[in-house]
């Protein structure tokens, strides 16, 4: 099941029964992408907050793709961040977060980036990605570091162009709303 709709950060797309009901009981887990590429729409916080509560109810794992956490239109001009479902997280929740330097710091093909999800999963997804990938060269582990310390500069401009880009089209496309 697919949901979500032309519209960007907080528009609330309607399905959202609709998802709960299709998290029935056998379900393993749930793929959000939020926010979204290429519209920007994003998972309100409320929305969240129900998605992970029926989940922890069936024991349903949310795998959290927030690779495009950082490039949110709301809030202060490049430094906010989208809800995510690890702010709502308890220790024993069932949520994984993957994230990636490739988006916000402009490091596409790269393949640099991080995993967030409970300690009793850390050694089978070790075996899994020590089977899949290979260690970063050391000149892209130092150009992780950069980003993460000076890197701020480079996130509030693209999330500029990003957002005259999406300013600018929005007139010569009247279907398309990137806001509520």
């Amino acid at each position: 099941m697919q949901l979500g709709g032309i519209g960007s950060h907080g528009t609330r797309f309607g399905q959202e029964d609709e998802l709960l009901a299709a998290l029935a009981p056998g379900t393993r887990a749930v793929y959000v992408n939020s926010p979204n590429n290429p519209t920007g729409w994003t998972l309100d916080r409320s929305d969240q907050r129900a998605i992970l509560e029926h989940c922890r109810r069936l024991g349903i794992w949310i795998l959290a793709d927030d690779a495009y956490e950082r490039l949110y239109y709301e809030g202060a001009d490049g430094v906010a961040v989208a809800p995510s479902f690890l702010d709502l997280a308890d220790a024993g929740d069932r949520v994984i977060s993957i994230n990636t330097f490739s988006k916000s710091w402009l490091m596409t093909g790269w393949r640099l980036g991080w995993i967030a999800m409970p300690a009793e999963l850390i050694r089978d997804v070790g075996t899994l990605i020590e089977y899949n990938t290979c260690c970063a060269p050391g000149f892209v582990q130092k150009a992780g570091i950069a980003a993460i310390t000076q890197g701020e500069p480079v996130i509030a401009h693209t999330v500029a162009r990003f957002r005259a880009a999406r300013d600018h089209s929005e007139p010569d496309h009247p279907g398309v709303r990137s806001g509520p």
